[in-house]
């Protein structure tokens, strides 16, 4: 099981989506324009992670995304 969550710049989870898929497999569900997504690591959360409806919406109403949009540093490629 993954999680999926959607989020935005201040870190406000605005989705999270639940996806059974076999280990090694990336799926990713496209945000809305404005928002981001990327997978939620549930190990050491406190909530139940068995992936219910219920446990989900315990985590979208304790947690935020602490790190929201990661920085890039860009570098001049090689000639």
């Amino acid at each position: 099981m993954k999680v999926i969550a959607h989020y935005d710049a201040d870190g406000t989870i605005h989705a999270l989506l639940r996806v059974d898929a076999p280990e090694g497999i990336t799926v990713l569900i496209p945000p809305e324009p404005g928002l981001f997504a990327g997978e939620v690591d549930l190990a050491g959360l406190e909530a139940d992670d068995d992936g219910s409806v219920e446990a989900l919406e315990s985590l979208l109403t304790t947690y935020r995304v602490a790190t929201p949009a990661p920085r890039l540093e860009l570098a001049r490629r090689g000639d």
